[in-house]
C-alpha cells in the first residue's frame, strides 16, 4: 500500500518532468543522457528502422482516452488509459491500485521491465509522466515520456495508425 509520503514524493516527481515537458526548450535540454525524454523524430526512426523498435524492444504507451486512441495512434502503440493506474476504491481519489495489480495490467499489455518503454499523451505531459513515475517506482528502468507528446507528433506530420497492435501478453 502506498504511504502518503510515496504518493507526494510521485506527484511531485511527476510535476517535475510535466513542467520540464513543457518548457520551451528542447527536450535534450533537459535530459542531456537522452534516457528520459524522447524526440518525436527520434521515436519516427526507430519505428521505421528495421531490427529495432517494434519488432524488438521498444514498447510505446498511449494514456489517451480511448476514442483518441482509436482514431489514430502512433504505430505499435498499445493503449493504457492514464486512469487505468488509479484504484476506484482507494482510500482517496487518485490512490494507486497495488503493485500486484499494475505490473499485471502492463503484463496483459506485454510492457516488461526488460522493454525500452516510451509513454505519450495529450495533455501536456501529465498523464504521461504519472505513468512514468509509476513505472518507475515498480523498477522499470528504462523509461521515457515523449517530447510534445500526441500533439507535437500529430503537427509534425509522422505515421499514424488506426490498427490496434497484436499484444502477446507477458508473464
Amino acid at each position: 500500500m502506498n504511504t502518503l509520503r510515496d504518493i507526494l514524493t510521485g506527484l511531485t516527481a511527476a510535476g517535475l518532468l510535466a513542467a520540464a515537458l513543457l518548457a520551451p526548450s528542447a527536450a535534450s535540454a533537459h535530459d542531456p543522457n537522452g534516457r528520459l525524454v524522447v524526440e518525436t523524430v527520434d521515436l519516427a526512426i526507430l519505428i521505421d528502422e528495421p531490427g529495432l523498435g517494434l519488432t524488438n524492444n521498444l514498447r510505446i504507451v498511449d494514456v489517451r482516452d480511448q476514442h483518441a486512441f482509436a482514431e489514430g495512434h502512433i504505430p505499435g502503440a498499445v493503449h493504457l488509459f492514464a486512469d487505468t493506474v488509479i484504484d476506484p476504491q482507494g482510500p482517496f481519489d487518485g490512490a494507486l491500485r497495488d503493485d500486484a495489480e499494475l505490473v499485471r495490467l502492463l503484463s496483459a499489455r506485454d510492457i516488461q521491465k526488460e522493454n525500452r518503454v516510451v509513454i505519450y499523451g495529450d495533455h501536456g505531459g501529465l498523464y504521461a509522466a504519472r505513468l512514468f513515475w509509476v513505472l518507475s517506482s515498480l523498477g522499470y528502468d528504462d523509461v521515457a515520456v515523449l517530447y510534445g507528446g500526441w500533439p507535437k507528433w500529430w503537427d509534425e506530420g509522422h505515421r499514424v495508425s488506426d490498427r490496434i497492435a497484436n499484444i502477446k501478453a507477458g508473464s
